[in-house]
């Protein structure tokens, strides 16, 4: 069974509470609608980014931004596709750190991942990494990642060589 998992920093550029997707292309959300509505996958997920007092973020690197429930909001174009059930707030990089996304997966006995989200060089990386360690089959839909840096290319190239099959390292 195969999953779409949307690994998101935190987000709400509508209302511009977020500074990462200030360069990120308008239609960035309105084309992972898109995708949703033309592929059915077995089941949906998204992580979504909130930091905490707690979070290794504020405790090791002084980073105490994007707190708030306005910046972790899904955008609106993907609203309809989530619930209770498949929202899955993180304060980590990895969307499997400290969340019950595993244990949602499982119980749709999903094996096969299909990731995308912002930023490809955090995020979606080390959720990819995370998945492939837990035993997933793990894909990323690069026309649907983003970075908010310029380490997108060599993100893209570190999944790539570490977790894709062969057949995908050239796509």
């Amino acid at each position: 069974m195969l999953s779409l998992l949307y690994a998101w920093s935190t987000i709400n550029y509508r209302r511009k509470l977020n500074f990462y997707l200030k360069e990120a292309p308008k239609d960035f959300a309105a084309r992972i609608k898109s995708h949703l509505e033309s592929f059915n996958y077995d089941a949906l997920a998204f992580t979504v980014f909130r930091n905490t007092p707690d979070s290794n973020f504020a405790q090791s690197l002084n980073w105490t931004k994007c707190t708030s429930k306005e910046e972790a909001a899904l955008p609106q174009e993907l609203k309809n596709f989530a619930d209770n059930n498949n929202v899955f707030q993180k304060s980590t990089y990895s969307g499997f750190a400290g969340t019950k996304l595993q244990g949602y997966l499982a119980a749709k006995n999903i094996g096969e991942l299909t990731l995308c989200g912002i930023d490809t060089d955090a995020c979606v990386l080390a959720t990819a990494f995370s998945a492939f360690d837990l035993g997933y089959k793990v894909n990323v839909n690069f026309d649907l990642t983003f970075s908010t840096n310029d380490l997108e290319k060599q993100a893209r190239q570190i999944i790539k060589s570490s977790i894709l099959p062969q057949d995908k390292q050239k796509q």
